[in-house]
């Protein structure tokens, strides 16, 4: 009994760590110019976890959702060096090949609330470059 089950939790942690896929995706505006930033994950069912990349570098993190109706990844991360006070989320559709960014400001107490959004690119965002834009760079309070 104890081997098959050792066997059964044995083929299900190879089939989840084989079902892992890597996504890099550069954040553009809606007429498709990038960003310095975008997101580098590996989803593992609905589960996504990497690095918010290009001019920030910082953990992301979170999962794959319904929200109203449409199959998102809801990821979370901060820009401690430029944007200490706010978490951001960022929902990421990757059937429309789109992005949405909401910010919650820590010192102030505000709850989420959007700040932007555009296209998502294939592939990691360029090296940290001086005079990049970023996605908090249209930062509204």
């Amino acid at each position: 009994m104890l081997k098959s089950i050792l066997t059964a939790v044995l083929v299900v942690g190879a089939a989840t760590a084989a079902s892992a896929a890597t996504k890099n995706y550069t954040f553009a505006d809606s007429n498709g110019n990038a960003y310095c930033d975008g997101i580098s994950l590996e989803q593992s069912g609905i589960s996504a976890v990497g690095t918010h990349d290009g001019c920030a570098d910082d953990q992301a993190g979170g999962f794959e959702g319904n929200f109203s109706g449409e199959k998102l990844f809801a990821i979370t991360t901060t820009q401690v060096e430029y944007y200490p006070n706010y978490v951001e989320a960022y929902f990421i559709d990757e059937k429309a090949m789109a992005w949405s960014l909401y910010l919650e400001d820590t010192i102030d107490g505000i709850p989420y609330t959007y700040n932007n959004s555009g296209l998502l690119l294939k592939g990691k965002p360029a090296a940290r470059y001086p005079g990049a834009r970023s996605t908090m760079s249209s930062l509204r309070k």
